[in-house]
């Protein structure tokens, strides 16, 4: 009877030391978990964003706010484009057959300009507006009775060439040239107009450059 009372202890006192074991181990992993474990995530998370971040600045995208979401790369394009020149002689009326140009006036709006190239007297160009030319009689260049022009050009190699009411506008490649006008209105109708195209023709001219 003893015998049997004294197994029976030693079996409860096993059973008891096995649960204390078990809980022990339990206690002890649970401690490792909230000590270590959880450590180690926050640590991998925090490594993770900043690679986000570093990465977004090698797109040359920097992201000022302070939200979790990945960051849009800027894809950057590697081609190359090749430039079309500009052209030189835009704005410009072009004498192609004297090498030289006129800045077209700002100051005519739609209103364009005119020109014939008279062979009488070596050569010489004559400037007129559509707006002055629409007036007719001896504004425009049909007319029976003469074209009076607003503006001349005219070109020697010599200075000596030119009737003194011409006035030098410079010279380029080795030609002297001119400005004249004709001095009267062309017609009694619409003085203003006619004025106001005049001075225009006669900017132009006077900026006359190499083309």
């Amino acid at each position: 009877m003893n015998k049997k009372q004294k197994q029976s202890g030693f079996s409860h006192l096993m059973i008891i030391s096995i649960i204390l074991a078990v809980g022990l181990v339990g206690t002890l992993g649970f401690v490792f978990y909230q000590n270590f474990i959880q450590k180690k995530d926050s640590t991998v998370g925090n490594a993770s964003t900043n690679s986000q971040n570093v990465d977004g600045k090698t797109t040359g995208t920097v992201s000022t706010t302070t939200n979790t979401t990945t960051p849009t790369a800027t894809t950057k394009s590697t081609s190359t484009t090749t430039a079309t020149p500009a052209n030189s002689n835009a704005g410009y009326l072009v004498l192609s057959d004297w090498g030289v140009k006129f800045k077209l006036p700002t100051t005519l709006g739609s209103n364009k300009v005119t020109y014939y190239k008279e062979q009488a007297d070596g050569g010489y160009y004559a400037f007129s507006t559509t707006r002055v030319e629409a007036l007719g009689e001896r504004c425009s260049n049909s007319s029976a009775e003469g074209f009076m022009p607003l503006g001349i050009v005219s070109r020697s190699t010599t200075k000596a060439d030119f009737y003194a009411s011409a006035t030098l506008i410079g010279q380029i490649d080795g030609y002297y040239y001119v400005y004249s006008s004709t001095q009267d209105n062309c017609s009694g109708a619409d003085l203003s107009a006619q004025t106001q195209d005049t001075a225009s023709i006669q900017t132009m001219l006077m900026g006359a450059v190499k083309n």
